[in-house]
């Protein structure tokens, strides 16, 4: 019993000692990223893993979820069948998908296999964080949601939502 009151109590002062700002610059920076919502999309260029260029410009006139994932993240490959899902129903209607893969180097080889291991059939991308940064996104899964005007109308979107938010989007005009 003693033995556990001081493990706890060593505990409570590793935790009191961690800077307060820590937290409140997770906040600041997923604040920044709903301040994106409404905005122009960053314009970017990215290589698909077929070595086929990618980039903001490519999807004008669609509506284009770029969605942010990494191999390791188990919330990430339960939500691949739902956007897969939402990518059949409503890719001949002008929707589309750009997958980007935020892993380590020592995974890129590896995913060309991993992607079609797991039916991931629209393009994805290797990008070394640098879209990441642009998009601000530090957590995964994450992903915007990008209308046929090139501005973002929403963000991280999971499940029944994103099919939601993508039959909204493309029903706007």
């Amino acid at each position: 019993m003693k033995q556990t009151i001081i493990l706890l109590s060593i505990l409570g002062l590793a935790v009191t000692a961690l800077p307060d700002n820590s937290v409140n610059s997770f906040e600041e920076r997923y604040a920044l990223r709903q301040h994106l919502v409404g905005q122009m999309s960053p314009d970017f260029q990215v290589k698909d893993l077929a070595g086929q260029p990618r980039s903001s410009a490519t999807y004008r006139g669609k509506v284009v979820l770029v969605d942010f994932w990494t191999t390791y993240c188990a919330f990430c490959l339960v939500e691949m069948p739902n956007v897969q899902s939402v990518y059949t129903r409503y890719r001949a209607q002008g929707f589309d998908v750009l997958g980007v893969s935020e892993d380590h180097q020592d995974v890129k080889p590896r995913l060309s296999a991993f992607v079609r291991a797991h039916n991931m059939t629209w393009p994805e991308c290797f990008d070394d964080h640098a879209l990441g940064r642009i998009f601000l996104v530090e957590e995964f899964p994450s992903n915007y949601l990008i209308g046929r005007d090139g501005r973002i109308i929403g963000m991280d979107l999971f499940g029944k939502n994103l099919d939601a938010a993508v039959a909204r989007a493309l029903a706007a005009k």
